[in-house]
This record gives structure tokens, C-alpha cells and sequence, in this order.
């Protein structure tokens, strides 16, 4: 057997037996893949280290039940590999090996952590985070704080009543921690009550005021309320908190188009692509350049706009509107009609008076 192979069968042996067998499993075929590699020559970086987070995304492929083996396994699992690693003669392996080690013996069966990274990873996986969460509060691992994580990880997949009641036992075993409140307005949020949701985010903040993402989530309710004025002072103090977040110039942009305050709104969704660009940020700074006549410069927006999202019937109408407004009628027609295509409706009916012989 070629090494090549040797390394690819330990490759899906590992994959299976996170999958069959769970957690420390896996790191103990991944001990063996580093050491392997390292031997054969490769350094540290070609080695393909396991590191737990990778481990976790091998458990998210394989919809990993929550069978998993216990903690007394799994500590050994991450002493082993601190043994194998200690075994390395190579100064500049030995101390990456041992430091992971000990994270793995440390927190392989750390089940709050885990639902914490499966959580973060995608809402694809809030199920896998319920589960873990769930084993956190089995084993009484921070269980106020598991039960708010596993309500979050509940409202993603819209069991809002789990979600609540998960929500109401955290509450009584710790009724301080502001960000129980913080998903209690998220969760009525999901739900549409909006001045519910205000009403958690209000007390979140009163308990915590130091949490840009307090005020940008108050300011998502304010949204839909149409509460302009109160999403751009929401915005404000978030952005005072945490200037690095595109979403929450992003936002305030927006709720600044619809107060008529063109430039400024310019400025923020500038700032908002610099940090990152976004479909909806160009074509919102598209929009707001066409409001001043600036149809060239909407034009360009809103192309790249497209790029990102090419199948955008509101994007498309847009443009076309812009190309209305130069005076360029077959260009416009044409966006028309892919809007019209996707049932914009009012695609439909600018297609009636501007498009038609």
C-alpha cells in the first residue's frame, strides 16, 4: 500500500468513526494522520492538522447523533495524543502537538462549547447544537447558559414554543445574564411581534449597554415598525460600540433613504461595502444615487449588485429604471422583462407603458 493510500483510507476511517463512534475517535485517527505526515517529511501546515473546530465540521457532515462516547474516553483519547506527540523528536512540532493536545483532552467533551461552535457554524446546524446542548445540561455543564443556547439554536428552526420554554428555564436558574433577554428578543422577533422583541432588547440593554448587537437587534424590530428615526439613534450607539460590523452601516443607510437623507446615506453604505461588500449594499447605495439623478453611478452599483445575485427581479427593475431615465430603452426593456420574469410585480406594470409598441 502507497503512503498516499495509507493516508486516504485513515482519511475516511476517520470521517466514518466520527460518525459511528464520535468525538474522541476521530482524534485518535487524526493523532495518527499528523504524526504520519510529519514523518514522511511534511511540515506543520501540509500536515492537515485535526483541530477540533475541523473535527466538528466532520460531525456536521455526518449529522452526528448525540451518542457520543463519554468524557473519561474522550480524555484519554486527548492524553494519547499528547503521548504520540510527545514522542516527536522535532523542536518546532513538539510544542504545536502538545498545546492541541491538551485543548482536545481538555475540552473534547466539552458539550456546551461544541453547541456553541455548531451553532456559530450555520443555522444548518442548530440541530446538531440542540443535541449538544441538550448533553450540557444532562451533565449540568453551565446549564443556564446551555438552555439559552439550545432556545437560540431552537428558534433558527422555528420550534418557538421549545425555544420559550427553554428560554423560561434558564431564566430561573439565572435571571442576570443579559443575553437571555437578548434572545428572548430575538425569538420574538422570528415571530413577528415586534414590540415584544423591543421590550426583551430594551432590558438587555438596560442590563448590558455596552453590546453593539443589543442595539443593532433592537434596531431590526425598529425596522419593521418603520421606525426611521429610532433605527438610525439604535444604529448610532452601535456603531459607537463597534465600528467594524458592515450590517450595522449597512442598516442605518437604508433607514437613512428612507428619511430622504441622500448623502449621508451615500457615506454609510460606502462605508458598509468598504467593510464588506454585499448585494443588498450596492443596491441600496444604487438606489440612493439614482434619488439624486446620478443614473451612471446607479448603473454601476447596481451592476455589481447583479453580479453577486444575478437573479434579482427589485435589482433588475431598478436598473432598468435608470436606463429609462438615460434614455437607453432597449436596455431597460430587456432588464424589465428578466424582472417581469422573476414577478416583480411592478416589472409588470412599467413594462405596459415604457416597453410596449
Amino acid at each position: 500500500m502507497t503512503y498516499k493510500n495509507f493516508i486516504q483510507q485513515l482519511q475516511v476511517q476517520t470521517s466514518a468513526l466520527s460518525y459511528e463512534k464520535g468525538l474522541p475517535m476521530a482524534i485518535l485517527l487524526c493523532s495518527v494522520q499528523v504524526v504520519i505526515r510529519i514523518g514522511r517529511g511534511y511540515d506543520v501546515l501540509s500536515a492537515d492538522l485535526c483541530s477540533l473546530s475541523a473535527i466538528i465540521r466532520i460531525l456536521i457532515r455526518c449529522n452526528l447523533p448525540s451518542q457520543i462516547l463519554s468524557m473519561k474516553v474522550a480524555v484519554v483519547a486527548g492524553r494519547l495524543f499528547i503521548l504520540i506527540s510527545s514522542s516527536m523528536r522535532r523542536s518546532f512540532v513538539l510544542p504545536l502537538l502538545l498545546l492541541i493536545g491538551s485543548h482536545l483532552a481538555a475540552t473534547a467533551q466539552d458539550y456546551y462549547q461544541l453547541g456553541v461552535h455548531a451553532y456559530e457554524a450555520s443555522d444548518d446546524s442548530a440541530a446538531i447544537a440542540v443535541q449538544y446542548f441538550t448533553r450540557a445540561i444532562e451533565l449540568n455543564q453551565q446549564p443556564a447558559k446551555s438552555y439559552m443556547m439550545k432556545a437560540a439554536a431552537e428558534e433558527l428552526q422555528k420550534n418557538f414554543t421549545a425555544a420559550t420554554d427553554d428560554l423560561n428555564q434558564s431564566k430561573a436558574l439565572d435571571s442576570a445574564y443579559p443575553k437571555l433577554y437578548y434572545y428572548y428578543g430575538q425569538l420574538y422577533l422570528r415571530q413577528d411581534l415586534y414590540f415584544m422583541s423591543i421590550r426583551y432588547f430594551d432590558i438587555a440593554i438596560a442590563k448590558d449597554p455596552r453590546q453593539a448587537k443589543f442595539y443593532n437587534a433592537r434596531a431590526s424590530a425598529r425596522y419593521f415598525l418603520y421606525e426611521y428615526d429610532k433605527l438610525v439613534e439604535d444604529e448610532n450607539k452601535a456603531i459607537a460600540l463597534d465600528s467594524t460590523d458592515e450590517s450595522y452601516f449597512s442598516n442605518r443607510g437604508y433607514a437613512l433613504i428612507e428619511l430622504n437623507q441622500l448623502d449621508k446615506a451615500i457615506a454609510d453604505l460606502t462605508t458598509s461595502l468598504r467593510i464588506r461588500p454585499s448585494q443588498k449594499g450596492y443596491a441600496n447605495r444604487g438606489y440612493a444615487y439614482a434619488q439624486l439623478s446620478r443614473q451612471a453611478e446607479a448603473i454601476a452599483d447596481y451592476n455589481e449588485s447583479l453580479r453577486l445575485v444575478a437573479k434579482d427581479g427589485q435589482t433588475l427593475y431598478l436598473r432598468g429604471i435608470s436606463y429609462l431615465a438615460l434614455g437607453k430603452r432597449q436596455e431597460a426593456c430587456q432588464d424589465l422583462d428578466q424582472s417581469a420574469a422573476l414577478n416583480y410585480q411592478p416589472a409588470l406594470e412599467k413594462i405596459k407603458t415604457s416597453c410596449k409598441q
